[in-house]
This record gives C-alpha cells, sequence and structure tokens, in this order.
C-alpha cells in the first residue's frame, strides 16, 4: 500500500465490520443480537474489515509495548493499568508503528466511554506516531430516541466527537417486539 489510508475510511470501515458482526451473529445464534456476543467478537470483525485496507493491525497488545513502538516519551504519568493494560485493536503505519488506537464497546449507559476516552487520550496526548484515538461502540434500545439520546450524551460525557452512525435500525425479536439497535465512531482528540 503506497498511500495512508484516510482516517475518515477508517471510521468507515469500522462502522462496517460492526454491521458485519450484528449480521453474523444473528445468524449463527439462530436470531440473537449483537448485544449477546463478547465484545471480543465485535472486535474481530472490525479487526478483519480493517485488515483489507490497513498495512497491518494487531490485537490486545499492551499499553507499553504500543507506546514504545509509538517512539513515546515515557517520562512522566502512566496511563492507568499501564503495566496489565491492553488496546483492543492497533492500526499501525506502513513503517510499524502504531498509528490509531481503537476501543470497541457495547454501550448501555450515557458514561460508557467516559473510561476509555480519558485513557485514549492520556496515550494520545504522549509526543508520538500515534495520530488519534477512536471509540466504536453498539448499543440497542426499545426507541429511537432513547438511542439517539444516548449516543449524544456519551459523546458529550466522554468529552469526544461522534464522526459517523448508521443511524437506528429496527429490528423485531422473537416474540414481536420491535428494538433498535445503532453503532457509532467517536474520535478522541488530544
Amino acid at each position: 500500500m503506497s498511500q495512508a489510508i484516510s482516517y475518515q475510511e477508517i471510521v468507515n470501515i469500522s462502522l462496517e465490520g460492526i454491521n458485519n458482526a450484528f449480521r453474523k451473529y444473528h445468524k449463527w445464534s439462530n436470531g440473537w443480537w449483537l448485544g449477546a456476543a463478547p465484545e471480543s467478537f465485535i472486535e474481530t470483525e472490525i479487526a478483519n474489515s480493517l485488515s483489507k485496507i490497513v498495512p497491518y493491525i494487531t490485537l490486545q497488545d499492551t499499553i507499553r509495548s504500543i507506546l514504545e513502538n509509538a517512539e513515546a516519551d515515557l517520562r512522566g504519568p502512566k496511563p492507568r493499568n499501564s503495566a496489565l493494560g491492553r488496546m483492543d485493536i492497533i492500526v499501525w503505519w506502513a513503517d510499524e508503528t502504531p498509528r490509531i488506537l481503537i476501543e470497541v464497546k457495547k454501550a448501555w449507559t450515557n458514561y460508557a466511554l467516559n473510561k476509555d476516552a480519558r485513557r485514549l487520550r492520556q496515550l494520545i496526548n504522549k509526543e508520538s506516531t500515534i495520530q488519534k484515538g477512536l471509540l466504536v461502540a453498539y448499543t440497542a434500545a426499545g426507541k429511537p430516541k432513547t438511542i439517539n439520546n444516548r449516543l449524544k450524551n456519551m459523546a458529550d460525557n466522554s468529552g469526544t466527537t461522534l464522526e459517523r452512525r448508521f443511524g437506528p435500525k429496527k429490528r423485531k425479536d422473537d416474540d414481536g417486539v420491535i428494538w433498535y439497535w445503532d453503532a457509532g465512531c467517536f474520535s478522541v482528540n488530544p
């Protein structure tokens, strides 16, 4: 790959990965929604989609390893739990340094992204090759208004920017009850 893929393309492909995860899990589980799947399944589907457009990705690298590979200055305060902490997905530059850090969340509350946004902000504020942090969140609710408010409040509460989302997708469960699901990508900037 001779040209770097844009950040917006990474956002778009991350959402495509969540959509693939929803469809696949729904089929595998005989109708269960993605909220019943482990986050690691969603991570893997996003990573699979990203692997087709970026030089390479890794999963679950330690914070220390990421910072060392990003040529970050390791002096000063470390992100909380840095010795044990891991990042869900790491998108790498072609020169084999970390570019974008991605955390995946099943988000059920207005505060679901706060902790990860704070941690990502600590990491991207260090002088390094890391360009941005990205939170990819899946949510579901009984009303579109609930989802719309939740995603807006998650961005406001975590100090992130909602870059893109699907918009509520309507589904009917086995009992005939209508539910909605959505996914969004939230940028974490320094």
